[in-house]
Order: structure tokens, then sequence, then C-alpha cells
């Protein structure tokens, strides 16, 4: 598993990988610090609760890139703070938490103020890229 280091500073990079964005990273950061199959509940929960939220869009895409990662297939710049706690889970994957994070990254994906920041930046198609690469890491078939 290649691991991508964690940023420094609060710079701007928007690119349209999950982890290309500063929120996405924060969320990264607060989950390292406790992490927990309840905060990756909450986090995709948030497209539920705000999904014209930027931050909690980013927080979704994050969280299910934590699931598909404990799945077996992380995306290739997964931040390094996520490893150990990857590396150190022994307990099965809740298979309603991949449900879970297809659902709410679906969501993300058809009606989210992100996707309509994409579309304002014409990037829509690589973002939606990205987002299909990690539907398909999640591999949930229904």
């Amino acid at each position: 598993m290649k691991a991508k280091p964690m940023s420094t500073g609060s710079s701007n990079d928007w690119g349209t990988a999950t982890f290309d964005s500063d929120a996405a990273i924060q969320w990264v950061e607060g989950f390292a610090l406790t992490p927990s199959v309840g905060a990756l509940e909450s986090a995709l929960d948030g497209v539920t609760d705000s999904i014209d939220d930027l931050g909690a869009a980013h927080a979704v895409l994050a969280a299910a890139e934590v699931v598909a990662a404990w799945c077996g297939r992380p995306a290739p710049d997964l931040p390094v703070p996520l490893t150990p706690w990857l590396m150190g889970r022994s307990e099965s994957l809740p298979r309603d938490l991949v449900a879970q994070a297809h659902a709410a990254t679906l969501a993300v994906s058809h009606t989210s103020a992100l996707r309509e920041q994409w579309r304002a930046r014409n990037k829509l198609k690589a973002w939606e890229s990205d987002v299909q690469a990690l539907v398909e890491r999640l591999g949930h078939r229904g």
C-alpha cells in the first residue's frame, strides 16, 4: 500500500482525488487521533444531514476511502496516519458499513455541493472518474 504523507499548512490543493482536499485531510487527522467504527458511521451519515455542506461531503468520501482500505482495496494516495489503524484491525469489517459507505458515496456523487463545485470548475468528469474508482474499490453489490 503506497501511503501519502500528510500535507502541512493550509494550502488549497483542490485536486479531484479524495485526499487532494484540505477538508478531507482535516477529517483524516481527526479520525487518526480517535479512530473508531462510530467515527466512520458518523461521517458517512453526514451526507443525509448536510449534502450541501462541502466539508461534510469531503468527510463522507474520506470515510468511504477508509472503508475501502479496510476491505483491502486502499486508494493509492491513502494518507500515512491511517495506516496504523488499518494494519491493527483485528475485528471483521461490519458488512453494513460497506453498504453505508457505498450509498453515501453515490449520494455525494449524484447530488451534492461538491459535485456542483467540480461542475463549476469544469473538472466534473475527472472528479466523477475518481469517485467511480472509489465505488469500485468499495465493491458493494447490494
